[in-house]
């Protein structure tokens, strides 16, 4: 008996659905007879529940993947699989989940009535769909794992129970129940097995990322985000983001600079959920380099003491946990104390005339501080237009004649 009993597509789906139904009626003539041979009461068969892959996929990729695709889907549901399908729609208000609850009030099922939705389907199909719901929108049959094992949101699925057990069934193929040893793709793997018919589904078939199963956005990120948070409606209690946008490259925003090893250990890439790693403890080492030599994470407060928030602020340590975002006198006062009381924009580059805001976020919490139009800190680009070799020189005062005095002796 195959641990997955997965059906491919060369059968058309009539004939693929006609078969599942006729595969439970027999299942349940059978149970019927040995319960009546056994006690002599009659039960009622069991019912027929609908599988993603074998019955709802094909309507929805025929019906559905023409405006729920993509990378801007319809309404912000996306059709294209499991993982999706049971996501959420942001259309209208804030995100639902889309199979939730599980009867006739889920939005998956609601927005069938609408006019512009109700002509999609046929009957058979609108039935199938409905039924697929009202029991709980499950993936595929599994004669190996538990219902909900592929929703993120079932107290049964994979990735809560592989890290209860400290991922034992990935990281060695011959535990009873290992992952590698009926899915191509696991970290731990058996040699034996080889890519076949569709039975077992590869790992990379939902773990996408170039890591694979080991890909960091896998436990701690969304896609190819390594950070937190994850997607809020499949992991509703998952990880927040805290202060990670703000420290971390974002290529739209470029409102950061630092890689994730800079207040977290480098990672053995070979042994990632091995060791230290998936301990379940969040381990906090700062980059002295960076953070400066009294670098430090406080875990009760949730402050952190480095060199970029220490300049004489109103809060030098900064709690990690609130929203933000930091303003210029909370790192340093704008201007500091001493300072030159003219306009900030005409020494720093990429900030406004008060110096309340940063125009320019590439120039800045790079370690760097910015002076003159072309950032060289030269005097003259604060002081003076005039260009010679070696750079500007101040044209006031008795400047000149200091440069270059001998052209200036009679």
């Amino acid at each position: 008996m195959e641990p997955w009993a997965h059906r491919g597509r060369s059968t058309p789906r009539s004939s693929r659905q006609a078969e599942r139904r006729a595969s439970w009626r027999v299942a349940g003539v059978l149970l019927t007879a040995a319960v009546v041979l056994a006690s002599c009461s009659v039960r009622s068969a069991p019912t027929f529940v609908p599988q993603f892959s074998a019955d709802v996929e094909p309507i929805l990729s025929e019906r559905c993947a023409s405006c729920h695709s993509g990378g801007s889907p319809a309404g912000g549901w996306s059709s294209e699989s499991y993982i999706s399908a049971i996501g959420c729609t942001a259309d209208g208000g804030a995100p639902v989940p889309v199979t939730k609850p599980a009867d006739a009030t889920a939005p998956f099922l609601k927005v069938l009535t609408q006019a512009d939705h109700e002509k999609l389907l046929n009957a058979d199909e609108r039935s199938m769909l409905s039924q697929w719901i009202k029991s709980g929108a499950p993936s595929l049959d599994s004669l190996m794992h538990p219902e909900g094992w592929a929703d993120p949101r079932s107290t049964n699925w994979h990735g809560t129970a592989l890290r209860g057990e400290r991922f034992k069934r990935m990281l060695d193929y011959r535990v009873p129940g290992a992952c590698g040893s009926c899915h191509i793709g696991a970290p731990s793997q058996n040699p034996k097995l080889t890519p076949g018919p569709v039975k077992a589904p590869a790992c990379t078939t939902c773990h996408t990322e170039p890591g694979g199963v080991l890909a960091c956005s896998t436990c701690h990120g969304d896609g190819t985000r390594a950070s937190p948070p994850r997607d809020p409606c499949l992991f509703p209690n998952g990880p927040k983001a805290y202060a990670h946008t703000a420290h971390l490259q974002d290529s739209k925003l470029r409102v950061g600079h630092l890689e994730c090893t800079t207040c977290h250990p480098t990672v053995d890439r070979k042994n990632v959920i091995s060791g230290l790693h998936a301990n379940g403890e969040i381990d906090v080492v700062i980059d002295k380099t960076l953070g400066g030599p009294d670098a430090a994470y406080d875990r009760t407060t949730h402050t952190c003491t480095v060199a970029c928030h220490t300049h004489k602020g109103n809060r030098e340590h900064p709690d990690w946990k609130e929203p933000g975002p930091l303003t210029c006198n909370d790192c340093h006062t704008a201007p500091p104390a001493s300072h030159y009381a003219g306009k900030c924009s005409k020494c720093h580059p990429g900030v406004n005339d008060m110096g309340t805001a940063i125009l320019d976020k590439t120039l800045h919490m790079n370690g760097q501080v910015s002076l003159g139009s072309d950032g060289s800190g030269r005097c003259g680009t604060c002081h003076g237009t005039t260009n010679v070799s070696g750079g500007p020189w101040p044209s006031s005062g008795a400047h000149p004649a200091h440069y270059a005095p001998h052209l200036t002796v009679q």
